[in-house]
This record gives C-alpha cells, sequence and structure tokens, in this order.
C-alpha cells in the first residue's frame, strides 16, 4: 500500500502508552477504540489477522493488480497491507493486526481500581487524532474513579480523571522474519530511482536488538536483481527501534552512487525485528 503522506493510520502493534492499566486492558481498548481507523485499510488489503509465509511466493500474482508506481521520493511511502509493492517473500510473513470489536460492546475495559475508567468511561468524541510532530495517533478518554462509580452502594459523587492513549507509527501492519531462526527476505518491486544524489531511504522499525533481531536492507539493479556495490545488505544493517530510520550504508548516506535508473530494494529478517513501512526522504 503506497500513500501519500506521512501521516498514515500508524503503528498498532507496537507500544501503548496508557497510565495505569494492565496489559489485557490496553489491548481491549485499543483493539476496539481504532477499529474504525483501521477499517478503511483493511478493506483494501488482506483479512486482517492473516498471516503469509511462504518459502518462495510471487505476490503479484495472487493479487492480480496492475503494478504501482515507485520512485525515489517522498511521494512513495510503503505500508505492507495490500502487498502491491512486494516482489517476492522468503521466509517471511506478513502480519495485520486484528481490531476486535469486546463483545459487551465496551469501549473501555476497566483498568486498576483508580484508574478513572470505570463507570461511564469513554473516549472524546473526534479525539482521535495524529500529532505528526511526535508521530503517534492519540485519544483522550474520561471517567468516573471506580470507587466513585455508581455501581457502588452510597457513593454520591466522586472525582472524573482524563487519559491519553497513544499508539505509535505505521504499525497495523507489518513483516517480519516467519520464525525466530530463518533467516526472512522481501524484495520490493522496481523503483525508479530520482534525484539520487540528495536521497535517503527510512525505515520505520521496532523489535530490534544489536546482533539477535535486526534488519538488513541493500539496493539492487532493477535488471539484473544483482547487489550494486556499496549497498550491500552487511553494510546496510537496521539494529535500533526507529519510526524514521535513515539507513546508513558503509560508504554511502544517499543513493547518489547507485548508477541505475531502476533499483529494488531487498530486506533481510534476524529474530523478532519488524519492519512496517519504508520511504525515501531529502538527505
Amino acid at each position: 500500500m503506497t500513500i501519500q503522506q506521512h501521516t498514515a493510520a500508524d503503528e498498532g502493534a507496537n507500544t501503548v502508552d496508557r497510565p495505569a492499566l494492565d496489559q489485557a486492558s490496553r489491548r481491549r481498548f485499543l483493539q476496539s477504540a481504532l477499529a474504525a481507523a483501521v477499517a478503511t485499510m483493511t478493506t483494501t488489503g488482506r483479512g486482517a489477522g492473516q498471516t503469509r509465509d511462504a518459502t518462495q511466493t510471487d505476490v503479484s500474482a495472487a493479487l492480480g493488480a496492475g503494478p504501482p508506481q515507485l520512485d525515489t521520493t517522498p511521494a512513495t511511502y510503503v505500508l505492507f497491507l495490500d502487498m502491491r509493492e512486494v516482489e517476492e517473500l522468503v521466509l517471511c510473513e506478513q502480519v495485520v493486526n486484528q481490531a476486535e470489536k469486546h463483545p459487551h460492546n465496551p469501549v473501555l475495559g476497566p483498568g486498576d481500581l483508580h484508574d478513572g475508567d470505570g463507570d461511564r468511561a469513554g473516549n472524546w468524541a473526534g479525539s482521535l487524532v495524529y500529532d505528526a510532530e511526535d508521530q503517534l495517533l492519540k485519544m483522550w478518554y474520561s471517567g468516573l474513579d471506580e470507587t466513585s462509580a455508581s455501581g457502588f452502594p452510597g457513593v454520591t459523587s466522586g472525582s472524573i480523571a482524563t487519559g491519553l492513549a497513544t499508539l505509535p507509527k505505521d504499525g497495523f501492519p507489518f513483516l517480519r522474519a516467519a520464525d525466530p531462526i530463518s533467516r526472512g527476505s522481501m524484495t520490493t518491486k522496481p523503483i525508479r530511482v530520482k534525484n539520487a544524489v540528495a536521497t535517503q531511504l527510512s525505515l520505520n522499525v521496532s523489535h530490534t536488538a544489536p546482533w539477535r533481531d535486526w534488519v538488513e536492507v541493500e539496493v539492487l539493479d532493477a535488471r539484473s536483481s544483482r547487489p550494486i556495490a556499496g549497498y550491500g545488505r552487511e553494510k546496510g544493517r537496521v539494529m535500533r527501534d526507529g519510526t524514521a530510520h535513515k539507513v546508513q550504508w558503509r560508504d554511502h548516506t544517499t543513493l547518489a552512487a547507485v548508477g541505475a535508473a531502476e533499483i529494488r530494494l531487498r530486506f533481510h529478517f534476524y529474530g523478532a525485528a519488524r519492519l512496517y513501512s519504508y520511504t525515501f526522504l531529502p538527505g
């Protein structure tokens, strides 16, 4: 899925910052509250919650869609949802995080006793916004302290608390190795090179740990599918998390030396590392 903005509905699989809620309650809340935000995206891609893995898979044949127009400009901003930009997966899987509606229809599941999300808790209307500066989805909610709620006999008053749930960028779909032992890879469709001397590759990655869980990226000549000198995967390792991690090969920080009209990117996945999106930024 290629988008034209840097404000995609984002990193649902990453961490959630919601004060004093246990993990299960956080998950229930976010799955319910963000379902509307994901709905438009999931109807255009694979079924939510499905995974894709293969020893060698031609993705484009299954989709039957025309080739996307990719180039090395910020207009190419790829989320791994409909997979139209992917040429091949090898021992790699696509995961789309499913937004599940609570069977009893709560917007907020209860947290700890004094969390302010007891009876009458709910999100503020229209409060799901994307903060481009912080690169977070943000949702404000409010509710009564549980001991002040109407379910406790004799309680006639109490304080109302306000909380903020946040969700990092680009993470409803992501790619990772199919298992933590085997190295997986993904190869993109051809990408037209524009203004290579001033273009950097930017990745959104998480769940990395040095020499345990990481992503490598190499630049291939689109015609021969061979690595371009100076842009090999061993020189393009990403071992730390970041929503806009600029790839630096050993001798190159931009695509200035690729010397090809069209390229492909091949990503290699080790351990539990996740790739949510990639784009190109002015160098």
